[in-house]
């Protein structure tokens, strides 16, 4: 039972490994491989391409997210500038990269009473900062706010324009489809494709896909660990169940000792009591 188990544990968590590689392939750009500049370098100051350190919340806003973000969605975030110095320098790095250090990286995000005045031009429901949009570890503010702090999603085109050229708000706007108002003047679109087949969406499904390989492989480490100790088990029954065998048998050889001793005894006595009644026949009365 304990096998056929982990046999299924096994095959789900290898198919869903290849799943999530197979779809991390179509994104080499966001694979980042490095020596290890130092000896004992710690890999978790590394904490890799801005693309894969957040979630799309909602993946109708994953086109306009991925232009805003442009190039800077293949940015590695390491944790200060001597990582990034060491890496540039020893790493072995194949391609150009550019080092966002959280320790130095800031961004400009957008003032709360921006945010209202935008909001109060077009409605709540037509305009959402683009920083609004994602999930990101804390930690990783500084940089999510430096790719997309600075930016305002809007609903549609016009709605866009209006908040981008507004005094008082003059802030970069980005439509639903990528279409781009800058208040300094340029303007860019055109067809972008679909959310779907957008790059963050992609990543929202290989992270997905990564989550639930992390979680079939640590099944089948604990199906291991459980069908390690069922044997232990078993063999623990089979050694009680062994010593329980010796000891019956060694009861056994007791208690036909001591019946072979109550045997001589009793001859004894017999012989004993016989003897002694031979003596009082051949007593003289």
């Amino acid at each position: 039972m304990f096998r056929e188990k982990q046999l299924g544990l096994v095959q789900e968590a290898r198919e869903l490994r290849h799943q999530a590689s197979k779809l991390s392939s179509q994104f080499p750009q966001l694979v980042f491989d490095y020596t290890d500049p130092e000896p004992n370098f710690d890999r978790r100051r590394v904490l890799g391409p801005v693309a894969k350190l957040f979630r799309v919340k909602d993946l109708k806003y994953a086109v306009a997210l991925e232009v805003i973000a442009g190039n800077k969605l293949q940015n590695i975030v390491v944790d200060t500038e001597v990582t990034g110095k060491i890496l540039l320098e020893r790493g072995q790095i194949r391609r150009r990269v550019t080092m966002l250090p959280l320790t130095q990286i800031r961004g400009s995000p957008i003032s709360d009473g921006v945010i209202k005045n935008a909001q109060s031009l077009v409605g709540a429901s037509n305009v959402v900062t683009a920083l609004s949009l994602i999930e990101y570890d804390n930690m990783l503010k500084p940089v999510m706010e430096y790719v997309f702090g600075s930016v305002l999603i809007c609903s549609d085109m016009e709605i866009a324009r209006r908040v981008a050229f507004h005094p008082g708000i003059e802030k970069k706007t980005i439509t639903l489809e990528g279409d781009v108002f800058d208040p300094q003047g340029t303007l860019s679109g055109g067809s972008r494709g679909t959310a779907s087949d957008s790059l963050l969406s992609r990543i929202f499904k290989w992270r997905d896909l990564e989550v639930a390989a992390q979680k079939a492989e640590e099944n089948v480490t604990q199906g291991e660990a459980n069908v390690r100790a069922a044997q232990l088990r078993s063999q623990n029954i089979s050694h009680l169940r062994e010593a329980l065998d010796n000891a019956r048998h060694q009861l056994e050889l007791l208690e036909t000792q001591i019946r072979q001793t109550d045997k001589h005894r009793l001859r004894a006595d017999l012989a004993a009591t016989r003897t002694e009644l031979s003596e009082f026949s051949s007593f003289q009365w």
